[in-house]
């Protein structure tokens, strides 16, 4: 009887079988060690440039190496005595380590003076870290603040995304409560379990979310997603409200009014030329 169907023809191993069908399934042999190229396993390093001692160069030229040349012969020193740490390897290192402080030191000495005396340069002079100056800049601040949500009392108002599961929530609400009742501003809240098709079409998913919204254009800008501090609250609004009405852009978001053109404010430096 013969059997109708596909030819099938062994594969290797198939046919490594049944050429060695005498050692059985379970015979083991050690596998045949490959064979390595000496010449591969020898170790290739690139060749290693001799870097003389300084010892006898005068600090003058030192001194006055460019940059680069510099930092390349600091790097070479410092590689010469770790290979080998000897008092000469040492002292070539140690001594290029104290000009490379010494000329770091006139750098920034250089650079003190002659920001000092152009302030337009001076970051200190328009924000300062002094006492006063910092007691100064607070009431700036806090003008500038005050005096802008101010003016946009009855242009702008809030909407306030909450939940009554939300602890958060409970925390943010006395503060957005002081916050009308401080600068008269009117406050739309809506709970997120209820009005869920407003918080789809403003795309919240987070509470609290704080928006500031325009009445003219109905522009709006997240305020904050999550529990905000009054000053915090304050500050983003300010900046919120001067970015709808084009007085700021992403390049000037953080500068205050009254640092418009000077040193902290990046588009004045197109100004001042």
């Amino acid at each position: 009887m013969f059997w109708s169907g596909t030819l099938v023809i062994a594969d290797d191993d198939g046919v490594m079988f049944y050429k060695e069908r005498k050692t059985g399934w379970w015979w083991y042999q050690d596998p045949k060690q490959e064979s390595k190229n000496s010449e591969d396993e020898k170790l290739t390093l690139k060749p290693i440039k001799v870097v003389p001692s300084i010892a006898a160069i005068p600090d003058e030229l030192l001194w006055n190496l460019h940059p680069d040349q510099f930092q390349e012969l600091l790097l070479a020193m410092q590689k010469k005595a770790v290979q080998n740490p000897t008092e000469r390897a040492m002292a070539d290192y140690t001594r290029m380590l104290d000009m490379a402080r010494r000329k770091s030191v006139v750098f920034a000495n250089a650079s003190m003076l002659y920001v000092q005396q152009h302030p337009e340069y001076d970051v200190a002079a328009a924000d300062p870290i002094t006492t006063p100056g910092r007691v100064a800049t607070t009431k700036q601040t806090t003008k500038a603040i005050e005096d802008k949500i101010k003016w946009a009392v009855g242009s702008y108002g809030l909407i306030y995304f909450y939940s009554q599961e939300c602890q958060y929530c409970e925390a943010q609400t006395p503060i957005l409560k002081y916050f009308a009742e401080k600068y008269n501003w009117e406050i739309q809240p809506y709970d997120t379990k209820i009005d869920t098709k407003v918080a789809q079409t403003f795309n919240v998913t987070v509470t609290p979310t704080i928006l500031i919204v325009g009445r003219k254009n109905g522009e709006y800008l997240i305020v904050s997603s999550g529990v905000v501090s009054l000053p915090d609250m304050e500050e983003r609004i300010y900046r919120g409200v001067r970015l709808l009405e084009g007085e700021t852009n992403v390049e000037n978001y953080s500068t205050y009014d009254y640092q418009k053109g000077g040193v902290l404010d990046p588009p004045s430096i197109f100004l001042n030329k």
